[in-house]
């Protein structure tokens, strides 16, 4: 699923901002200062990086920063993400220039019941739908599967 996912958020970014403006698999969190003292950052970034918790998109603005999880299926997992991925970017060093910056959070999903409406809205989550054809086919086998 995870890949099927990756490609739905990236179509959604370049849909949505074709100026571009963001990234892709962003990883978020410190860097041990150890790492960096005897690495150097970019070599401590690049040891490091399986280690670090990684958003699907982030856009950038100059206001702030806009952390994106895609999920077609188990989307209560992108709001328990988002939460620790919110306070995580306050830790990274590549968002050093949003430090004072909002962090807003978006949940981009094909569905979206009320309960999950309710618990994003109670976690400060946005939610924007996002179908396409293709993903809602490949939601529709997966259903049909998981509940006969």
């Amino acid at each position: 699923m995870a890949q099927f996912e990756r490609l739905y958020i990236a179509q959604y970014c370049a849909e949505r901002w074709p100026e571009g403006g963001y990234t892709l698999g962003v990883p978020l969190g410190p860097i041990p200062a150890d790492l960096i003292k005897s690495l150097g950052y970019e070599g401590a970034a690049a040891y490091f990086r399986p280690w670090r918790p990684e958003v699907d998109a982030v856009k950038y603005f100059n206001e702030g920063l806009l952390l994106l999880e895609g999920k077609v299926f188990k989307v209560l997992d992108a709001l328990a993400k988002l939460r620790w991925y919110g306070e995580l970017a306050r830790t990274t060093e590549e968002f050093r220039p949003w430090a004072s910056a909002p962090v807003t959070l978006r949940v981009v999903t094909p569905r979206a019941t009320d309960i999950f409406r309710q618990l994003a809205q109670a976690s400060g989550v946005a939610i924007d739908i996002y179908q396409t054809p293709e993903v809602m086919a490949h939601a529709e086998k997966y259903e049909k599967y998981w509940t006969s």
